[in-house]
């Protein structure tokens, strides 16, 4: 009985552990819609956001009109310090969401700033970048719920 807690425990730690160290993120290419200057940054985001996930072939990513609570567009960020939150970039034809690097202030979860057309919004809370900013279930707990549910089982 007493090695059942010393290995749950053990999966709680490597959880939170794991889920502290990276931010889980939406990641989706914007639509190339719009006149020149939109497809152009739309096209320059994509680009963007494949240098970020080279490990990914290019159509992994589906596209943020499409975008689904789904694991297709849920992506670890790199868990190097460059990515701290989550961003969603949009204009008036397109959306894209991917991870990123922004100095949230203090008790903030959502900042947006707006440079010409483009508005870009940073929140730092796992897949708070959606389109309607719900917010999905953490795989790491909906995994150790199953674990603590199957263990009790036996």
């Amino acid at each position: 009985m007493e090695r059942r807690w010393e290995v749950i425990g053990f999966l709680v730690l490597v959880c939170c552990i794991s889920q502290g160290l990276s931010l889980i993120c939406f990641v989706c290419f914007p639509d190339m819609k719009g006149d020149m200057l939109s497809r152009y940054e739309a096209v320059d985001i994509r680009a963007n956001i494949s240098r970020t996930y080279e490990d990914r072939a290019y159509n992994h990513f589906g596209l943020c009109s499409n975008l689904s609570m789904d694991n297709l567009y849920q992506v670890v960020c790199p868990s190097d310090s460059t990515y701290t939150v989550c961003m969603t970039i949009s204009n008036d034809y397109w959306m894209a969401s991917t991870c990123g690097l922004y100095a949230m202030p203090a008790g903030a979860t959502r900042v947006c700033k707006r440079k010409g057309h483009l508005e870009t919004c940073y929140c730092n809370t796992e897949l708070c970048n959606s389109s309607t900013h719900q917010v999905a279930r953490s795989p790491y707990l909906l995994l150790l719920v199953s674990l603590l549910l199957a263990w009790k089982v036996k």
